[in-house]
């Protein structure tokens, strides 16, 4: 079966991922302060904010928004986006490259496969559990 959405054709089939054209966008709806994604949006820019004391404050909202994204259509879990943010924000290189939650989204199998390849050279890896990284 296939459906059309926006003028592309989209076959139906439990293995193929949601189009994020196809996720209701939550940047206007009422998201909670209180919210996963809410939460580590703010956690990033804490994270962002403690390498840059002058970075500028982002809409959270949409933040939330693409981190809900990585949740839902990428299927990462809440508990390892936040040791994702942790480490990234640690590394040298990434803390300059990882200034939001869609950059976090687009390089995030990278960014995991560089901490196994850490945590294999330097035999573990700080601020994230010592299995972690073995996942996915």
């Amino acid at each position: 079966m296939s459906v059309k959405c926006n003028d592309k054709s989209v076959t139906s089939r439990a293995d193929i991922l949601i189009p994020d054209t196809m996720i209701p966008d939550i940047r206007n709806t009422d998201i909670l302060d209180t919210s996963i994604e809410f939460r580590l949006a703010k956690y990033l820019f804490k994270k962002i904010r403690e390498n840059d004391p002058k970075a500028r404050r982002p809409d959270l909202k949409k933040w939330a928004n693409d981190i809900r994204l990585m949740i839902k259509n990428d299927k990462r879990v809440p508990d390892e986006i936040e040791a994702m943010i942790g480490w990234c924000q640690e590394d040298e290189f990434w803390r300059c490259n990882i200034l939001s939650p869609k950059k976090l989204r687009k390089k995030y199998t990278t960014l995991l496969l560089q901490m196994k390849r850490e945590k294999k050279r330097w035999g573990g890896l700080k601020g994230v559990p010592d299995n972690w990284a073995d996942r996915g």
